[in-house]
């Protein structure tokens, strides 16, 4: 933000159905200096908007992790609340084209490469099935934490749970209860905040139980794209 009342504005494509995530990573200093995003349709609606509500400011703002509606060219705009100028650095995450299918007692290694950065992995299962989701954080220094959803096949969370430990450095869990529908489910692993580094991801338990292996994979950075 170069001056008081500056917009930036970055347009991408995408499908209906494509899960979506715009992160907005608040690098301004001093107090009171608050970002906000919004995102469009190609229609010109709002499909999301995100403000940093905080008392003192600095606080990075996140817009979707859920299925976009419509196909075309969308427009996200980078405004500064009040008075706020200083740097940012933008994150776009599409996952259609960039997930990983894991399966039931597997583990898959990976990292959360920069700043915004979304990992994604499918699994199946059927409504019923008792499933769990564990991802170990392997991060290391202060305040770096992570946080996993897991989105139902029809775009709808079925369970989410982020890191918010005073040292940071925990590891999170959704599930431990059964499925509500039969299908492919995703798995979205996301950096809290600034955090960057590895973690593992795996799904110990999805109906009949197996003895956990391990496999390593390649980085995997969701389709970013840092501005």
């Amino acid at each position: 933000m170069g001056i008081v009342g500056d917009e930036d504005a970055y347009t991408f494509q995408a499908q209906a159905g494509d899960p979506v995530t715009v992160f907005v990573d608040n690098g301004t200093t001093g107090g009171g200096r608050r970002l906000s995003v919004t995102v469009t349709n190609p229609d010109g609606s709002v499909w999301g908007t995100a403000a940093d509500d905080s008392l003192y400011g600095g606080v990075d703002v996140q817009v979707g992790r859920q299925p976009i509606t419509m196909t075309g060219t969308f427009t996200v705009i980078v405004d500064g609340m009040g008075d706020t100028t200083g740097p940012y650095t933008l994150g776009y995450s599409n996952l259609r084209n960039d997930t990983t299918p894991i399966l039931e007692g597997e583990s898959a290694a990976g990292t959360v490469g920069i700043v915004g950065d979304e990992d994604g992995y499918t699994f199946q299962a059927q409504a019923g099935d008792p499933v769990t989701v564990f991802v170990d954080n392997l991060t290391t220094g202060g305040s770096r934490r992570v946080s996993v959803t897991v989105t139902n096949p029809d775009g709808s969370v079925w369970g989410t749970a982020s890191d918010t430990s005073t040292w940071a450095g925990g590891d999170v869990q959704v599930g431990r209860k059964p499925i509500t529908m039969t299908g492919t489910f995703l798995i979205v692993v996301d950096g809290v905040g600034d955090t960057t580094g590895a973690y593992t991801s795996a799904l110990p338990t999805c109906g009949t139980t197996s003895p956990p292996s391990r496999r390593s994979g390649p980085e995997r950075h969701g389709g970013d794209r840092r501005r």
